[in-house]
């Protein structure tokens, strides 16, 4: 995969991280749990960075040991997976704690590029 598309790939990531800390900027977990049109928004962008990230990974994985490359592989099988509920716990715990630490992780790397 040349820098490019690489690039536009961790683009698409970074933009999901985004729109899923969005989300929950001003939402507490209590909060989160009841809202399914919030769940499954932010469910589908944590989806899309899993995605996205699975593309990527051969690339970077070790290189960058930091990340943790299967663990989100791991989650993108099981939001992909989802066919009756969304775990509105995981996914909130894994937005406001994981994300905010790929996205530094993936601004890196994307120096790296340059």
């Amino acid at each position: 995969m040349d820098k490019e598309l690489l690039n536009l790939r961790i683009d698409e990531i970074l933009k999901h991280i985004d729109l899923a800390t969005d989300d929950l900027k001003d939402i507490e977990l209590k909060d989160f749990i009841g809202t399914s049109l919030v769940a499954r928004a932010t469910a589908f962008s944590l989806e899309q960075i899993c995605e996205h990230v699975s593309k990527i990974k051969k690339y970077f994985k070790d290189s960058h040991p930091e990340i943790a490359w299967d663990q989100i592989y791991d989650m993108r099988i099981v939001l992909a997976h989802m066919y009756v509920t969304i775990d509105c716990d995981i996914v909130y715990k894994t937005v406001k704690k994981d994300l905010p630490i790929l996205k530094e992780q993936l601004l890196n790397i994307k120096k790296d590029l340059i």
